[in-house]
């Protein structure tokens, strides 16, 4: 599942607001309060469905809430650790560019899988190769 480009913008805003300093732990704790939640817009313009793409979770349940829609339905996800990393590693790489373009695209390219963690019981989004990994792993 890949992120909505509302969400790359909201990420990529964070890494320009927090990031660029020698200690980085500041922003690693501002990705890991980043929560997502899974959106399928209904229709395009040639009324075919669109793919699940992952929102930002205030803004989508906020949006459901003036639209007194319910909210019950909605998942709230948060990233996994190795999927921080990521995050992290992709900022160190391809950001500080004139309005973080590189940054975005390569966001933009990365794709997640949510999983729920039985033990933690808490549900969460996973680099999608890992999770294959793991997959191919278990055997």
């Amino acid at each position: 599942m890949k992120l909505h480009p509302s969400f790359v913008d909201a990420i990529a805003a964070t890494a320009i607001n927090i990031g660029g300093f020698t200690l980085e732990s500041r922003l690693l704790k501002a990705f890991s309060e980043l929560r997502a939640a899974i959106y399928q817009r209904k229709h395009n313009a040639d009324n075919r469905v669109e793919p699940f793409v992952l929102v930002e979770a205030q803004k989508f349940l906020q949006e459901r809430i003036n639209n007194k829609q319910p909210v019950t339905d909605i998942t709230v996800l948060e990233f996994h650790g190795t999927a921080l990393k990521k995050l992290y590693e992709c900022y160190q790489t391809h950001g500080g560019h004139h309005l973080e373009t590189r940054f975005k695209k390569e966001l933009a390219k990365l794709d997640f899988t949510p999983y729920e963690s039985k033990h933690l019981r808490t549900n969460f989004l996973i680099l999608t190769e890992d999770y294959l990994k793991s997959l191919e792993q278990a055997g």
